[in-house]
């Protein structure tokens, strides 16, 4: 009998904000999109969902396999849930919804960007 000697991918069980656990990711996708998402909310003032999956669809069109725009929902769960990123309510607009980085997201997307400045320098 032969033994499977493929390595196991990593993955990620994801969480919802109402304590629910979510599904699982690779590990590898999960990262990608968290920075894409954090990276986005940073540069972006008052961006929407609706916003944040277009960019998504017109930067990573192409490159990703699978359902591109699920995956980025379920990992805004998850920052959601990690108290990464926020939901807000428009002041003027009642429907319209803004992403917001919280202090701890903020944070990480300086720690990663702190250690991608180093990593450049290597």
């Amino acid at each position: 009998m032969e033994k499977n000697t493929k390595p196991a991918e990593e993955v990620v069980r994801t969480h919802r904000p109402d304590g629910r656990p979510g599904v699982v990711l690779l590990k590898q996708e999960y990262d990608f999109l968290c920075s894409f998402i954090l990276s986005s909310v940073e540069k972006s003032d008052n961006i929407t969902l609706n916003d944040l999956l277009e960019k998504a669809r017109v930067t990573l069109d192409g490159k990703w396999s699978g359902d591109l725009s699920w995956k980025i929902l379920q990992v805004k769960m998850d920052l959601e849930a990690h108290r990464l990123l926020e939901v807000m309510v428009a002041t003027r607009k009642r429907h319209a919804y803004t992403l917001k980085l919280t202090r701890q997201g903020l944070s990480r997307i300086r720690y990663e960007n702190q250690v991608a400045e180093w990593a450049e320098k290597d």
